[in-house]
């Protein structure tokens, strides 16, 4: 079984509430997404649980890609955290 990262979704939901980014996105007919490094875009959603699910479909799928159980999860961790990382910044700069 993959690690969970230490990002859940109490992490993402405060971060919404506490940059203001909830509102700002509620308010707004701009869509939002993050981008992997694989040129995938993943759009946001207010739903915490949605949108770490929706992280963890798209880290699987590079994890999927590694043939050692080991390297699969460092991958899977990898783009997890990364794109949660990603998340959090857009988060803040919409202060």
């Amino acid at each position: 079984m993959l690690k969970h990262s230490v990002f859940d979704e109490k992490h993402i939901y405060y971060a919404i509430i506490r940059f203001g980014g909830g509102s700002h996105i509620l308010s707004s007919n701009v869509k939002f997404s993050i981008r992997c490094e694989c040129g995938e875009d993943i759009p946001l959603s207010l739903d915490t649980k949605e949108m770490g699910r929706t992280i963890e479909a798209h880290a699987l799928t590079h994890a999927m890609k590694k043939k050692d159980q080991r390297k699969a999860e460092e991958e899977f961790n990898r783009v997890q955290d990364a794109l949660i990382k990603q998340l959090f910044e857009l988060l803040a700069s919409m202060k």
